[in-house]
């Protein structure tokens, strides 16, 4: 019954410091496994979170004007990877295009323009040959 509580208590709180308690009181508990799996989530989320910080940063300092984004937009589109309106804004459309195209290209997937993924999109044909 306490252990239950332990673990109702570290959900509820959801940190990795609440699991790593409850693991500290039941190491070997009935919801050890899932206490680790939560806080091997938990810290990729932190670590997507600041990747992601990273990815914007660096898209801010390629200091892109309207016209560059709206090229970027276009390109996206004319390559098959819907960025929503083609306006120079990038909304959750453009980023969705953008991370489906870096996929798609084996970039870093953010979502977020570096300058690999400019550079690509400006130079992509959307032409592949198969050998």
């Amino acid at each position: 019954m306490e252990e239950r509580a332990s673990w109702d208590a570290a959900r509820a709180i959801n940190t990795v410091a609440s699991y790593q308690n409850y693991l500290t009181l039941y190491p070997n508990g009935a919801f050890a496994s899932d206490a680790r799996a939560n806080i091997t989530e938990l810290n990729r989320s932190q670590a997507d979170a600041s990747s992601i910080a990273a990815a914007a940063e660096a898209e801010q300092r390629l200091k892109l004007n309207p016209i560059t984004a709206r090229l970027v937009e276009a390109r996206l589109k004319t390559l098959g990877f819907d960025p929503g309106v083609v306006d120079g804004r990038f909304d959750d459309s453009t980023r969705r295009a953008l991370r489906r195209y870096q996929a798609s290209r084996d970039l870093s997937v953010t979502g977020y323009l570096n300058e690999a993924t400019l550079i690509r999109i400006l130079a992509d044909t959307g032409i592949t040959i198969n050998r």
